[in-house]
This record gives structure tokens, C-alpha cells and sequence, in this order.
């Protein structure tokens, strides 16, 4: 399944992508964060793994587990940056995914599907604006 979602992304997208599911260990998918530019990506381990190696991340979060295991809660003592959790704020965050509202099999719930993509690219503007401003690639 991941290698048919990864297909219709690269379809619907008009930049320069590969389609690497289903090909990378967890070895290697640390490399390929470390030396991305940025992650956008979901609440899985690859924002968390982005955290590690200092990769600029965005999280697409949902309100299931909303501040469980995002947004981050520590102190920054490092330089290290933190995720930035893109969200479509709903009163029932934190329902454990137990949503009220009625979601279609293989559909996102409302918290997740409401979530724009002027809002992604809103939070992803600065960071892109500083790397063109500085001329910077990773």
C-alpha cells in the first residue's frame, strides 16, 4: 500500500521525486533525513527521527493523541530544532482516536482531512524563504 501512496504523490506533485518505499531500511531512512533539507511527514517515527539529527520537520498531527507524543513538551537545551505540528484545532482533540464524527473506511478524520494546503505551506514559508534568503542546501 505505502508503494501505490507513494506512486499517487509523485503523480499529483511537479517537483523532481523518488518513490523510495519499500526500498530503505531504518538504517538507511535515518541517512536520508539527516541530509534532507526538511521532513514533512505525519506523526510517525520519522518526524521524531528528524528531531534527532537536526532536520527542520513538520507534522500533518491529528487530535487523536494530541500532545502525547507531539507537540514536544521539553526544554530546549539544545540548538536542535523542534517539529512544528501543523493542525486543524477541533474541541474533541485528544478523543484517542475515538472520533465522534463519522469517517469513511480508508478516510482521514476531520481533524486530520480539514488540515489545508495553504496551512502546510504557511508553516513550511519561513523555513523556505530563510534557505533561498541564505542560498542554502543541505
Amino acid at each position: 500500500m505505502d508503494i501505490q501512496v507513494g506512486e499517487a504523490l509523485i503523480a499529483i506533485m511537479n517537483i523532481p521525486a523518488v518513490n523510495m518505499a519499500d526500498e530503505t531500511d531504518l538504517t538507511e531512512l535515518v541517512a536520508i533525513i539527516k541530509d534532507a533539507q526538511f521532513l514533512l511527514g505525519n506523526d510517525t517515527s520519522a518526524v521524531h527521527i528528524a528531531t534527532a539529527v537536526a532536520t527542520p520537520a513538520f507534522c500533518l498531527l491529528g487530535g487523536g493523541h494530541y500532545g502525547r507524543f507531539m507537540l514536544y513538551d521539553i526544554e530546549n537545551k539544545t540548538k536542535k530544532p523542534h517539529p512544528v505540528a501543523i493542525i486543524h484545532q477541533m474541541d474533541c482533540f485528544s478523543c484517542n482516536w475515538r472520533c465522534r464524527y463519522f469517517v469513511e473506511d480508508g478516510k482521514p478524520c476531520p481533524c486530520i482531512e480539514k488540515i489545508s494546503v495553504e496551512e502546510v505551506f504557511a508553516a513550511l514559508k519561513p523555513l523556505l524563504k530563510k534557505r533561498h534568503q541564505l542560498g542554502s542546501v543541505r
